[in-house]
C-alpha cells in the first residue's frame, strides 16, 4: 500500500500543499553548515571593519587595507551563505502549466521556470563525496522535461527523509496528472 503524501506525513523542514491541479512543496535550506558559518562570517567581518576603522586616517599601511579587503571579499559571501541558510526556502510548484523552482526571500540565481507540461518523469539519485575526512551523502531529484532535457529540481545533503518525501510527492502528482 502506498504511503499517503500530505502535510501530516512531511518530515521536518518540508511543507506540502496539494490542490486539484497543483503541487506546491516548500523546503527549508537550513543545515548544520549554515549555522557553523555564522560565527566565522561575523569574526571575519568584525576584524575587517576593525582594521579599516580602527587606525587613524593616514596612519594605516597598505597591508592593513589589503588584509581588510581580503577579509571582506571572503566574509561577505560567507555571511550571505549563512543568512540564506537560516532564512531561505526552496519552493517547487508543479502544475499542468509547468514547473517553477524559486528560492527566497534572499536573492539567488538558482530560481527558474519551465512553461508548458514540462515534467515527464522524475528520478532520485544518491551521490557520495568526501569532505573533512567524512563521507557526505547528497540526494538529487532530477526531472526529465518534455523536450528530453534533464534538470535538477533539488539537491539535499544528508537528509534522505526530506529528499525521498519530495521525490515521492512529485512522482505521485505526475501519476495522477
Amino acid at each position: 500500500m502506498a504511503r499517503q503524501m500530505d502535510e501530516s506525513t512531511a518530515p521536518a523542514g518540508v511543507g506540502l500543499e496539494r490542490t486539484a491541479g497543483e503541487l506546491r512543496i516548500r523546503r527549508r535550506w537550513l543545515n548544520v553548515r549554515h549555522v557553523l558559518a555564522i560565527p566565522f562570517a561575523a569574526v571575519m567581518l568584525f576584524f575587517a571593519l576593525g582594521r579599516v576603522v580602527g587606525p587613524l586616517p593616514g596612519s594605516g599601511s597598505i597591508h592593513l587595507y589589503i588584509t581588510s579587503g581580503i577579509l571582506v571579499v571572503t566574509g561577505l559571501p560567507l555571511a550571505w551563505y549563512a543568512l540564506a541558510g537560516l532564512f531561505n526556502y526552496r519552493t517547487i510548484i508543479l502544475s499542468r502549466d509547468g514547473l517553477r523552482i524559486a528560492d527566497g526571500p534572499l536573492p539567488t540565481p538558482r530560481s527558474r521556470r519551465f512553461d508548458g507540461p514540462a515534467v515527464r518523469s522524475v528520478r532520485f539519485e544518491t551521490e557520495s563525496f568526501r569532505a573533512l575526512r567524512r563521507t557526505i551523502q547528497r540526494y538529487r531529484i532530477d526531472a526529465r522535461l518534455a523536450d528530453g532535457s534533464d534538470i535538477c529540481i533539488d539537491r539535499i545533503e544528508e537528509n534522505e527523509s526530506q529528499a525521498r518525501f519530495i521525490y515521492e510527492a512529485i512522482r505521485s502528482f505526475l501519476k495522477k496528472r
